[in-house]
């Protein structure tokens, strides 16, 4: 299962890459968002590119079917892996899982110039390896998945 956001922003890409970068950045947005317990494990460059790393609880409105799988509460785990060439583009790939869910989610973010602002293309790919109710628990997973993105969009549109 594949969501595909594309989002504009009002800077240039440099501008958005340094928010994209940025610990405070993502602790406020976690908890704008509604998570709790957040962690910013790891936020630094590295000879393969610029890496963070991040856990921090998030609801679930959880339909009663998959309450085995899945609490009130989930603990997500993201790590990001930045690279690109300044004032061209920046690409991101990351891998996203919630401890004890047998769901996975990867996806890869693209920001590129686009007129006087930048776009940001967001691909993110679910997987479950249940059979049966696997593709119940990942169409849920990526309904959760895309109200969340919305939401990170309009918090980043406050911030740039």
């Amino acid at each position: 299962m594949k969501i595909n956001a594309r989002h504009r922003y009002k800077c240039s890409i440099d501008e958005l890459y340094a928010l994209f970068t940025s610990k405070k950045y993502y602790a406020k947005k976690y908890a704008a968002c509604g998570a709790r317990n957040i962690e910013i494990l790891r936020v630094e460059q590295t000879d393969e590119g610029f890496v963070v790393q991040s856990r921090r609880e998030v609801p679930a409105d959880v339909p009663g079917v998959l309450k085995s799988f899945l609490g009130d509460w989930n603990t997500i785990v993201q790590n990001e892996n930045w690279d690109g060439d300044p004032g061209e583009e920046y690409y991101n790939d990351f891998e996203i899982s919630a401890e004890g869910v047998p769901v996975k989610m990867v996806g890869t973010m693209n920001v590129m110039p686009d007129g006087d602002g930048c776009v940001n293309d967001v691909e993110i790919e679910i997987t479950c390896a249940i059979p049966l109710l696997g593709k119940k628990l990942a169409e849920f997973v990526a309904s959760d998945a895309k109200k969340t993105l919305a939401a990170e969009y309009e918090f980043t549109l406050t911030q740039v």
